[in-house]
Parts: structure tokens; sequence; C-alpha cells
């Protein structure tokens, strides 16, 4: 099927730079620092759950640094446009949105208990990096999705600043927090 979709998907995405605004290159750089941070995380403490916590945040901030630029969600977002003009529920698209962006809450609330429970040892080191991994992938799963009214509220403005840079950088900002915090209290 994605053979047939290439066409279409082509006409509305192309790789490039995604996002070429002073905000973009400072998301960039703020994930890559944040990266940096989990690794030393993972590696300050001789604790298993926490390195491989962090090592899992580090791979995962890896994959969203390149992302940021090339915009990959944008041709999964442009892939499901044209799967719906294939299969005909374009015209439909709106309640599909609507029930994926709630199996996205469903998938993030099961996701969070689960590492919950795995991680209930460590939950008191890492609960700020797990919100911050929530708020993240939250935003980008609801951006790909590309629901209209959704849209409408994270490119408006606050203080000057467009809303997505908020919510992008608060978690990644939280993420950055929680791995400083470890690096501070173990390594001393």
């Amino acid at each position: 099927m994605f053979g047939t979709m290439t066409p279409c998907v082509a006409q509305k995405w192309s790789p490039g730079i995604g996002d070429p605004t002073i905000l973009g290159w400072s998301t960039v750089l703020a994930y890559f620092v944040v990266c940096m941070l989990c690794i030393a995380a993972a590696r300050v403490k001789k604790e298993v759950q926490i390195s491989i916590f962090f090592v899992s945040i580090a791979v995962i901030l890896l994959f969203l640094t390149i992302n940021k630029q090339l915009d990959l969600q944008s041709a999964l977002t442009a892939y499901g446009k044209c799967l719906a003009k294939a299969q005909g529920w374009y015209n439909q698209r709106r309640t599909i949105q609507v029930e994926a962006i709630y199996g996205i809450i469903a998938a993030a609330v099961a996701l969070g208990l689960a590492l919950g429970i795995y991680f209930r040892r460590i939950w008191s080191q890492i609960w700020l990096a797990l919100l911050g991994l929530a708020v993240l992938i939250g935003f980008i799963a609801i951006r790909a999705l590309s629901f209209h009214h959704m849209d409408q509220l994270i490119t408006s403005h606050i203080a000057g600043l467009r809303l997505n840079g908020v919510f992008e950088l608060t978690g990644i900002g939280l993420i950055g927090l929680n791995a400083l915090w470890v690096i501070r209290r173990w390594s001393s």
C-alpha cells in the first residue's frame, strides 16, 4: 500500500529543513543538549533501571533532534491524508482524528502506568522526566494528526512565543531538569 501512496505523499511532503527559524534551531539544540544530559545521567549512577531509563530517553531525544529539522511527522500526516483520500474516508477525517486523539490519550495513560509499574523503585528519581516525555509525545502525536482546531491552538502566540514551541521546550526542559538533578545528586 505504501508504494502506491508514494507519489501522493511526495506531492505533499519532501525532506528538508522543517523549521528554519531561531526557535526551531534553538529547539534542535535543546533536544541535543538534553540527549547528552540523559547519557550523562545514565552513566553517573550505577543503578541499572536508571541507566536503562535515561539511555532510552536519550535515544528518543536523538530521534526527535533529527526529526525536528527533517519534519518526518509531516510525512506521516501527508500519508494519512493520501490514505484517507484513496480509501474514500477523507470527508470523515475529523471524526477519525478525534478518535485518534482519544486513542493517543488512552495509550499515553496506559504507557505511563506501565512505565510507572516497571520503574516503581526509581519513580521518585524519574517522575519529572516522565512528565516531560508525556508532554513531548502527546504534543508530537497530536501535531502529526494535523487536527485543524489543535493546529490553530498550538500555533497561537502567548507572550510573543508560539504555543507549540512552549509545549515542546517545556517537555524537553522537564527531562533536562530531571537529568541534571540525577547527575548532581549522584556525582557528588
